[in-house]
């Protein structure tokens, strides 16, 4: 009998089964919120380095720091051979605090967490770009992800020149230059008459690039290109002090300025892609050797600069006077060196392409046509 009773209790405490529930899926949460789960995933601190090269020697050291590890565009120049080393660790590096894996849950996930990383991201090329990689880029990332795009970060550099003849015709360069021969853009007209002199060169990608941002958008999403300025910014000229053996490296005419804004116009016509350049305020306008430029000084720079066809945006003065640090060593975190704005204002047609290089004759000698033309008719006077 006690037997049984054990049996019994034994029976009367049935284990305890748990309820059967679903899964958790992630497309259940509001839109809302998984976006700000794909922000918190997907954007990073800081730009993303699309590319990033520079042109050295195999035998560079600043190369070799830098783990440029592969390379394009060989070009022999006197005895080295030149190259463009590429760095593919930048862009490693950029995306490390990123969950890209996102891309590739499926369908509906990958769609969602690409328009947020496209739209919350900067993406920037670096260093020694010839624009085609920007052109590879934005064609390989497709309509639907350029639509996305909210910031692009271009390193602006001076374009290479090339010698226009009184005839318009351009000659042939040294098999050294690190840039093919590209014709002048048919947007820029020739003044009259037509000058000779060095000018520069314009690569067709940059049109390329307005034209893959603009003529397929098909949201109402602004994209803003910034053209980072090292140095100077274009028109501004240059001051040639005494000593000076290159004078015409210095000059930066407005023909890429003046052709980007054609092109954002022409290809983007409900202004969906803005365009700005942006870089330290340059020495003619914080001052030079040891002077300090007054508020007022300052003011008729920044007219020159309009007379140019920039809209300048400064930021603010500290004082009466900013004090100047040295032109080659600029900081971020100095507080003296002001950044600045541009913006092309918008240009008259036709387009006239800009005069020569002013200090052109410091680098050739002249033919005799061009010579008697220098005589009778100089075009800088």
């Amino acid at each position: 009998m006690a037997k049984e009773i054990r049996l019994c209790a034994y029976e009367e405490t049935p284990d305890v089964v748990p309820e059967s529930s679903s899964p958790f899926k992630f497309t259940s949460l509001s839109r809302e919120i998984r976006d700000q789960i794909y922000v918190w995933a997907l954007v990073a601190p800081s730009p993303i380095i699309v590319w990033k090269g520079q042109w050295g020697t195999d035998t560079d050291k600043t190369r070799r720091l830098h783990s440029y590890t592969t390379f394009t565009d060989v070009v022999q120049i006197r005895k080295e051979t030149h190259r463009r080393w590429i760095d593919p660790s930048a862009t490693k590096h950029s995306l490390a605090e990123c969950s890209t894996n996102l891309f590739f849950c499926n369908k509906q996930i990958g769609e969602e967490a690409a328009k947020v990383f496209y739209r919350k991201n900067v993406f920037a090329f670096l260093g020694d770009h010839n624009w085609d990689p920007i052109v590879s880029w934005l064609t390989m990332i497709n309509n639907r992800n350029r639509n996305h795009l909210a910031t692009l970060e271009f390193k602006a550099y001076r374009p290479e020149e090339v010698w226009q003849r009184p005839n318009g015709e351009r000659d042939t360069r040294e098999e050294d230059s690190r840039e093919p021969d590209y014709p002048r853009n048919p947007h820029l007209h020739f003044s009259t008459p037509i000058k000779y002199g060095l000018v520069e060169i314009i690569n067709p990608a940059i049109e390329e690039i307005f034209q893959l941002l603009g003529q397929q958008k098909t949201s109402t999403h602004k994209v803003t290109i910034n053209f980072k300025l090292r140095y100077n910014y274009p028109g501004c000229g240059w001051v040639v002090e005494e000593g000076d053996h290159y004078p015409q490296d210095g000059w930066c005419s407005m023909d890429l300025p003046n052709l980007v804004e054609k092109f954002r116009t022409l290809y983007s016509p409900k202004s969906l892609v803005d365009v700005i350049w942006t870089g330290k305020c340059p020495k003619e306008i914080v001052g030079r050797g040891d002077r300090d430029y007054t508020r007022t000084s300052i003011e008729v720079h920044l007219e020159n600069m309009k007379n140019k066809g920039w809209e300048v945006e400064i930021s603010p003065m500290e004082g009466d006077n900013w004090e100047w640090a040295l032109y080659d060593k600029y900081d971020a975190e100095d507080k003296h060196i002001p950044s600045m704005v541009l913006r092309r204002m918008p240009l008259k047609e036709p387009l006239i392409g800009d005069d020569p290089n002013p200090w052109a004759g410091a680098l050739r000698r002249l033919s005799s046509e061009e010579y008697e033309l220098e005589k009778t008719n100089h075009y800088y006077d």
